[in-house]
Parts: C-alpha cells; structure tokens; sequence
C-alpha cells in the first residue's frame, strides 16, 4: 500500500479484501401418496440452484460493497469488478487495492454452475 502512495502522492488509497460465497437450494420433496401398505417408490433426480455473493470490505472503515451473481465465471467477475469500481467511484484519485483470495474458478468454457 506503501509503495502505490509514494506512485500517487495525491490520490486516495484504501486497502479492500474480497471473497465469494456460493449459496445453493435442492428441494426436497418428504411426502407421496400410495395406497395403504404400499410403499411408494420414487425416482430422486437431484438438482441444484446456485447462486453466488461477491463481497468486499475496506479494512480501515468497514465499508462493504456485495453482489448476487449467478456463478463463478470470468463475466461475473468482471460485472462484479466494474460495479464495484463504478460505485466507489474509482479514478487516478481513488484508488481500491483489492486483495483477493486467489482461489480457481471455473473456466467459461467449463460449464454452468
């Protein structure tokens, strides 16, 4: 953080972490009619619907910025960086350094979460 303040003696710098979560629902379905002392059989196809928070938070004020978003892909994290940059209103004067925990993501070719 030093050294981007000695880089621009007149700009703004604040100190951000950034992490994702990924939240997820797979319905349950607990009750099927039969005919008494039957019992019912069920074929289960389970299924999954996910979506992702992206978050940060300055260290020094607590200030935070979050985002839904629907998976964990270049475009999403792109769409998260230029809100988050829009919002504070990031230029040559303010500067966001944002830690970010390097975990891998999926290619956009990978798939779809």
């Amino acid at each position: 953080m030093a050294s981007v303040k000695r880089e621009n003696p007149h700009a703004e710098v604040s100190l951000w972490s950034e992490d994702e979560a990924r939240f997820g629902l797979q319905p349950i379905l607990k009750r099927r009619w039969a005919k008494k002392g039957v019992r019912p059989l069920v074929e289960v196809k389970p299924e999954y619907q996910w979506t992702w928070s992206y978050g940060a938070v300055e260290m020094s004020s607590g200030k935070s910025f979050f985002l839904l978003l629907p998976n964990l892909q270049a475009t999403s994290v792109e769409i998260f960086l230029r809100e988050f940059a829009s919002y504070y209103g990031l230029s040559k004067e303010k500067i966001a350094i944002l830690l970010w925990d390097g975990a891998p993501g999926k290619p956009e070719s990978a798939g779809r979460d």
